[in-house]
């Protein structure tokens, strides 16, 4: 995403018109303080999942699921600029 769309994204997750599941927006706020790559992602998730659970276990199926519910928003957000574009559409 450009600049611009991770400015609009960001306002996408912390609408509460959007969603209401508060773990998706801390999981957002956590990603946006990280730079992420593909290797270590599993280690990454563990150290992401102690920052926004202190003194927890890891649960992997947790972070699977705020991940999924995470790119859906992404999706949704995709879906929307594009359908904001398509002015005929509206």
């Amino acid at each position: 995403l450009s600049e611009s769309e991770l400015r609009k994204f960001d306002r996408w997750v912390q609408s509460p018109w959007v969603h209401q599941h508060a773990d998706t927006s801390r999981l957002w706020e956590e990603l946006k303080k990280d730079s992420i790559s593909g290797e270590g992602m599993e280690d990454w998730a563990q150290a992401l999942f102690a920052r926004m659970y202190p003194g927890e276990t890891f649960r992997d199926e947790q972070m699977r699921t705020l991940r999924k519910y995470l790119l859906r928003l992404l999706l949704d957000f995709l879906a929307h600029e594009q359908f904001q574009e398509e002015t005929y559409r509206k």
